[in-house]
């Protein structure tokens, strides 16, 4: 069977762990309210409400992040990150729950870092942070589970995406990010050319300068990079050798002030 395959027939539980944390990761507070719907107080596809949402954002942002920056290697990953999940995950107790026939079955607490007084009397606690708990038990599931190298980070949008078919070289989520991104380059690279060779223009007319007879260069000094601009070529302007010069990518003529 080859990769594709294998990958395509990844556990539907694992696919969905994967598609939770991307909605929390990416997402991003609607700007208008769709027409006749009431107030919302949180994000119906995660189920949280913002507060829990953004906390759980947060949390599972660093966590995340820092694992692709170690390349989704535990030898990697940052030994301090490590130490705390592993922290938060002690705090978790076991507990014996009965399935249908009857048969115990083992299921853990949240690995909730601090719990808050409900002050309904009987010590009920609560949470104190539910979308940082909500974090770690994502995290956690997720590095443990077969699709922990599957997750990456767009070069260009910065939004996090599904690698389904494992490309260890993919930098984008998609050919719209991977296609501006090179427009982009290839744009900056043109600029950068079309720079170098205007200072390329200017520097060999500032040479032009420096070989005037005495007498024609001092008449021209006070003005001397409009004279260099007009040898240069229409391209490059006085503004632009003054500019260079103050960057140290040109030098003006000898004996002359700027």
């Amino acid at each position: 069977m080859n990769d594709y395959r294998k990958r395509t027939r990844r556990p539907k539980a694992a696919k969905a762990l994967v598609m939770r944390i991307l909605d929390i990761l990416n997402f991003h507070l609607p700007k208008t309210r769709p027409p006749g719907s009431k107030r919302l107080y949180g994000d119906p596809r995660t189920g949280m409400d913002y507060e829990t949402l953004f906390e759980c954002q947060v949390e599972l942002g660093e966590l995340m992040g820092s694992w692709l920056d170690a390349g989704c290697r535990p030898d990697r990953w940052d030994p301090k990150l490590r130490e705390l999940l592993e922290d938060d995950l002690s705090r978790r107790r076991l507990r014996l729950v009965p399935d249908a026939d009857g048969r115990f079955t083992v299921d853990f607490t949240r690995p909730a870092r601090s719990m808050v007084d409900l002050g309904l009397g009987g010590g009920h606690k609560a949470d104190a942070k539910p979308g940082r708990t909500e974090a770690v038990a994502l995290f956690f599931q997720f590095i443990t589970g077969p699709l922990q190298s599957d997750v990456g980070r767009c070069k260009r949008c910065l939004r996090f995406y599904w690698n389904q078919w494992g490309h260890s070289d993919k930098e984008y989520c998609g050919k719209r990010c991977a296609s501006r991104d090179s427009a982009t380059h290839t744009t900056q690279r043109r600029r950068s050319e079309q720079r170098q060779g205007k200072l390329r223009a200017a520097q060999r007319a500032i040479k032009k300068f420096e070989q005037l007879p005495r007498e024609k260069s001092l008449r021209h000094s006070p003005t001397w990079t409009k004279w260099v601009a007009g040898e240069a070529g229409p391209e490059v302007t006085p503004n632009f050798i003054t500019r260079a010069i103050n960057k140290g990518e040109l030098k003006p003529p000898r004996s002359t002030a700027t």
